[in-house]
């Protein structure tokens, strides 16, 4: 149960390759406190941000409700879910999709950000070393 807008809990769950984050109860999970990325930003009093990187185990979504584009209107962000709801939320707060590399996809606030981004040539895919052309 969300104790407010900004704080309250979600479930940690154990199991598989990968311990994640849900947000609904089942028996192999321990409730956590969580809070939103404006919280977080209101407690470190910032007013912008350059950066914002998401991977938060299929709950990105929830991860970006918690983070307003339209107030702290970050350059880049880094999304690891890909999907028409995110896609839409970035479109609605005026970013660039600039690219889906691998396992992410990065939005950009303006089109030079982008266009850098959509440049570089990646030497790595999924941690390993390309050599000699794409895999």
């Amino acid at each position: 149960a969300m104790a407010g807008e900004n704080v309250g809990y979600g479930w940690l769950m154990f199991g598989g390759s990968t311990t994640r984050r849900v947000m609904g109860a089942d028996p192999a999970t321990i409730p956590v406190p969580m809070v939103t990325l404006n919280f977080v930003l209101e407690l470190l009093g910032r007013s912008q941000v350059d950066f914002v990187s998401i991977d938060a185990e299929f709950t990105d979504e929830k991860v970006l409700e918690g983070l307003d584009l339209g107030l702290y209107r970050p350059r880049v962000v880094v999304v690891e879910q890909d999907n028409a709801y995110i896609d839409h939320r970035f479109v609605q707060a005026g970013y660039i999709k600039a690219r889906r590399h691998y396992f992410n996809s990065f939005f950009c606030l303006n089109r030079q950000d982008a266009e850098v981004i959509r440049s570089v040539e990646p030497h790595m895919e999924n941690g390993i070393e390309m050599t000699g052309g794409r895999r």
